[in-house]
């Protein structure tokens, strides 16, 4: 391998939100050379022009698909393309923080023997076409995770909704040692490659959960409290299907709990992921169309989850932030 590190952008149409992302690499002093892959699904290539301007200052590998391949083989596309020992994989709307890549290299090289560093970020909840990175205003941002410190701990430990609240579902929080990640990569199913990726699985909403928890769960990992990253929230294509993407972090703690989650913190953390439950049970119902498309039965996942608190607490939840919404 070349590289101590490569930073993974797969992307899809979004050449203003993927020169922001470039350019907030390019703000970074590097200690050192990284890779940059980029693996392209646009129809024409439209990112071409944005990752020119960037090619003489950044080390970028870029492929352009020919077809598009899909979400989840553009994740798999753009690791394969990494010649690093960590991968950093993030969104091509995420912006890299003033000296972030320094921050972690000078980590990765102080605490060689973790194979996974997780990452606080902040969190903007409005996507702007016209977004400036010179003008982020930082005191207006909320913090992914409010336990600030920085310390190594056990992956378990991670699975906590004080530290991870989606449970390790946002990838661009995580870099990970690839050897472990090319073990594991069969445990996303051939057969979500041929599916039409609309959320009807837990790899086709989180692609990378499955690989990540069977190759890290029983290891050391490194939390980094300081924020190294913006994540750029709001709107998306797929906003419509937020409530399907609620429910597979449901499934994201089944998966813990059969690698060996113990039953208290299973049951601490469903509860957590449940706080929205209701509502989005309603919007299901009343505004996706062919829910079974989605693969969700609302019977059983309504029986499993009904004893838990936030499960009719949820309805509280919602009509609260409803009225913080309006006197905001």
């Amino acid at each position: 391998m070349n590289y101590l590190l490569a930073i993974c952008i797969p992307t899809y149409n979004r050449s203003s939100s993927l020169y922001n992302c470039l350019l907030s690499i390019s703000k970074n002093r590097l200690s050192e050379k990284i890779q940059i892959c980029i693996s392209d699904n646009s129809n024409r290539n439209l990112n071409y022009r944005t990752i020119k301007k960037f090619k003489k200052k950044l080390n970028i590998d870029y492929i352009h698909n020919k077809i598009n391949i899909g979400r989840v083989r553009n994740y798999l596309n753009v690791i394969d393309m990494a010649k690093s020992k960590y991968v950093w994989m993030i969104g091509d709307d995420d912006i890299i923080l003033n000296d972030a890549i320094s921050g972690l290299i000078l980590r990765l090289k102080k605490f060689h023997f973790i194979e996974l560093f997780y990452l606080n970020t902040y969190n903007e909840n409005v996507i702007d076409k016209k977004f400036n990175l010179l003008n982020i205003n930082f005191k207006n941002l909320t913090l992914s995770s409010k336990f600030t410190d920085e310390k190594i701990m056990n992956f378990k430990e991670l699975i906590n909704p004080k530290i991870s609240n989606d449970y390790l579902g946002g990838m661009f929080k995580i870099v990970f040692n690839k050897k472990n990640w090319e073990k594991n990569k069969h445990y996303i199913q051939k057969k979500i490659f041929y599916e039409d990726e609309n959320f009807k699985f837990l790899e086709s909403t989180f692609p990378h959960v499955r690989i990540i928890a069977n190759s890290f769960f029983n290891s050391k990992v490194y939390y980094i409290g300081k924020p190294y990253l913006l994540s750029l929230g709001g709107y998306r294509e797929w906003s419509l299907l937020s409530p399907i993407v609620n429910l597979r972090i449901l499934e994201i703690l089944a998966e813990y709990k059969k690698l060996g989650l113990n039953t208290y913190q299973y049951i601490i953390c469903k509860n957590f992921a449940l706080r929205y439950f209701l509502p989005d049970i309603l919007r299901i119902i009343f505004k996706i169309k062919k829910i079974k498309t989605y693969n969700v039965k609302l019977t059983k996942i309504i029986f499993v989850n009904f004893l838990y608190p936030n499960f009719y607490l949820s309805i509280f939840y919602y009509i609260w932030y409803k009225i913080l919404s309006r006197k905001l």
